[in-house]
């Protein structure tokens, strides 16, 4: 596999592998014969964490292979509030990924989706990019009003 078709499909597979759903040793499903254990929130965490990790590394396609790959399971995680949180910090990084790579269209659709998830996000406007920033404010409709991101 070359490319980012397939880099895509190995971090989609090591997400699955780590959070259990998957048992490369088995080549099949977790627990043969048994129902596939449902994405989790420390799943969801941990591949937060490791975007995270790569944005600020500046491995910022990584980073927003990382979170494609989870967006196609991170649904499937029980929607309490700090997995709610996770899944728009998930999002907020990728915008950050994004912007940095100059895909304007593609993080206002990330960020959008932070809103959508987290109605309640809020940012710090002095450690986040001033671009993500105004993204933010757009979504959120006020144009710029500091009072969005309380």
């Amino acid at each position: 596999m070359t490319g980012r078709s397939g880099l895509t499909l190995r971090l989609g597979l090591t997400l699955l592998c780590a959070s259990g759903l998957l048992d490369v040793r088995a080549g099949q499903a977790a627990g043969a014969g048994a129902r596939p254990r449902l994405p989790d929130l420390p799943a969801l965490v941990g591949a937060v964490r490791e975007t995270e990790s790569w944005v600020a590394k500046a491995y910022f396609e990584r980073a927003i292979s990382i979170a494609e790959a989870t967006r196609e399971w991170a649904d499937e995680v029980p929607a309490d509030p700090e997995a709610r949180q996770a899944r728009a910090r998930l999002e907020v990084l990728t915008c950050t990924a994004q912007v940095a790579l100059g895909d304007e269209d593609a993080a206002l659709r990330s960020m959008q989706r932070a809103v959508f998830v987290w109605p309640l996000l809020s940012l710090d406007e002095s450690t986040t990019s001033p671009r993500v920033v105004k993204l933010f404010h757009q979504v959120r409709g006020n144009g710029g009003s500091r009072s969005a991101s309380r």
